[in-house]
């Protein structure tokens, strides 16, 4: 304190029980975890929170960011519901390219865009500015929240929209592969 100000010194006395709660509460990180709610330190395997009640462990809710329990099949704070996502059963891999017309004129690169559907992943490989750099996006089936197939004039596309990746989108498509990615795409939903 500084001479001639008017803060207050308090001593305050700790039993010995009030003490070793306090220690209790003032774990290192290294022996727990933080709650995302009132961000207090708990054991490592909690999968919830002690002192507020917040799950922060389990199946997270798109919809409100919600985590509920893992075997939950609705949200208990919105009431969405989970669907289980499987890998789909592809006789297969599917290999489709975008029109080389579309890419130039949409992209500017002379190397068209790439798609893969394999049993475990989609994968988009995406070329850059006159190909000079190129792009591979990995989604696993398991990520796939929803998508979106897009009509055009002369060519189509399709947007796919992930769980905690950013949405990826294959353009400049013939109608033909774009209907035959958009029934593989609505099998995840049945």
């Amino acid at each position: 304190m500084k001479p001639g100000s008017k803060d207050k010194k308090i001593k305050i006395l700790i039993s010995g029980i009030e003490l070793s709660e306090l220690q209790r509460h003032t774990w290192s990180m290294a022996d727990g975890k933080r709650c995302i709610e009132c961000k207090s330190v708990i054991p490592k395997e909690a999968n919830v929170c002690r002192y507020c009640g917040q799950r922060i462990e389990g199946i997270k809710c798109t919809a409100c960011a919600c985590f509920c329990k893992p075997e939950a099949k609705v949200c208990s704070w919105c009431g969405k519901k989970f669907t289980k996502q499987t890998k789909l059963k592809i006789s297969k891999p599917i290999e489709l390219q975008s029109s080389f017309w579309g890419t130039f004129l949409t992209r500017f690169s002379f190397h068209p865009q790439e798609a893969n559907f394999s049993h475990e992943k989609i994968l988009i490989r995406t070329y850059g500015f006159l190909g000079l750099t190129k792009h591979d996006e990995e989604i696993p089936w398991e990520k796939i929240a929803g998508f979106q197939h897009k009509d055009g004039i002369i060519w189509y596309a399709i947007w796919i929209e992930t769980r905690g990746q950013s949405s990826a989108y294959i353009s400049a498509l013939k109608k033909s592969d774009s209907l035959r990615v958009k029934a593989l795409l609505q099998m995840l939903e049945k």
